[in-house]
């Protein structure tokens, strides 16, 4: 499976955890399953956020995350792959409601951050 096959279906394995009409439920769904994985990160870099480096462990690339889009690098460092969050279907709007609550309510999910892991 390559890297832009497994993003996605972690993505969409994720989204579909979280399926909720609050928002905060939702986020909260995916930091859950995130804290499962053992997965910490900050927003530093759009490299080391706990989404991001889930997604880099499962795919084996190098995934980054925006509140609009995640990418994935190829092996040059090149950005290879981009994944809109907001697209026509929204399907993947779960995930980002994850990524800006994690941006904009920090102590929310404090426990994923990697300073107080």
């Amino acid at each position: 499976m390559d890297a832009l096959s497994a993003v996605t279906a972690e993505l969409n394995r994720l989204a579909a955890l979280a399926r909720s009409s609050d928002p905060y439920r939702a986020a909260l769904a995916i930091a859950r399953e995130l804290e499962r994985h053992g997965v910490t990160g900050s927003r530093r870099a759009i490299w080391s956020c706990p989404l991001a480096r889930h997604l880099s462990r499962r795919s084996g690339a190098c995934v980054g995350v925006t509140r609009h889009a995640v990418v994935i690098s190829g092996s040059s460092g090149e950005i290879a792959y981009t994944i809109r969050l907001v697209d026509p279907s929204d399907a993947l709007l779960p995930i980002r409601e994850f990524v800006v609550q994690f941006d904009d309510y920090k102590r929310r999910f404090r426990w994923l951050d990697e300073k107080h892991a």
